[in-house]
């Protein structure tokens, strides 16, 4: 990740690296002459988002990582949010409720291990822009967000289990980290109004009944 698809000028990770077969299959000897497979240069604020989670989770075996992690964050909220959690740096923006969720979920992470209060500061921020995925009538959260000019997949909103179980839980860590229960509620409002979907998933909704059980208890 670092040597290959992290990008020092932006502090972000790029997007992928061709799974090129013919590369793959050369020994090392000569891969180390042959071209290297093509680097998508595009920066998602999911993607980038796991990445500064791993780091995070590497750094209790490796602590040199945690600077990586937390540069990369640091680079990922200043570049990437602006009204919203965008998907990518395009020139027409699109919010995407995943892009939103890993983001907290890294800052959460990030506030967990440095107990840094802009990560705690920013955390709400990011928790204020998921309301507007939010059905306020029947809880959960949508996919995207919807426009005008939303065409193809992007105009037909969803409620997805796993994105919706991810955000359960992270508003359930926001709640505790804030004392606040509204957090709380909209966790179990949005467990509740993906659940039958879930049932549906079977192995696949296991991110759903983890969300559950932790409201359980």
């Amino acid at each position: 990740m670092q040597t290959m698809l992290y990008d020092p000028s932006t502090k972000l990770f790029c997007a992928s690296q061709d799974a090129d077969e013919e590369y793959c299959t050369l020994p090392f000897e000569r891969r180390l002459r042959a071209r290297l497979p093509f680097i998508d240069p595009q920066k998602y604020a999911d993607f980038n988002a796991l990445a500064v989670i791993a780091l995070f989770d590497v750094s209790v075996i490796e602590p040199a990582y945690r600077k990586l992690a937390i540069v990369t964050l640091d680079s990922l909220f200043s570049r990437l949010v602006d009204g919203g959690v965008m998907h990518s740096a395009q020139e027409r923006p699109i919010f995407l409720l995943r892009d939103a969720v890993y983001l907290l979920c890294a800052l959460i992470r990030a506030y967990v291990s440095t107990k840094d209060q802009r990560f705690k500061e920013r955390s709400v921020m990011v928790a204020r822009y998921l309301e507007r995925f939010e059905d306020k009538k029947e809880g959960g959260f949508f996919d995207s967000l919807k426009c005008s000019d939303s065409v193809g997949r992007l105009a037909e909103q969803k409620k997805q289990v796993n994105e919706n179980a991810l955000a359960a839980i992270a508003f359930l860590e926001l709640s505790r980290m804030t004392k606040d229960k509204r957090y709380a509620v909209r966790a179990g409002r949005a467990i509740e109004a993906t659940a039958a979907n879930a049932w549906t998933l079977g192995a696949y909704g296991v991110m759903w009944a983890m969300a559950a059980q932790t409201i359980l208890k």
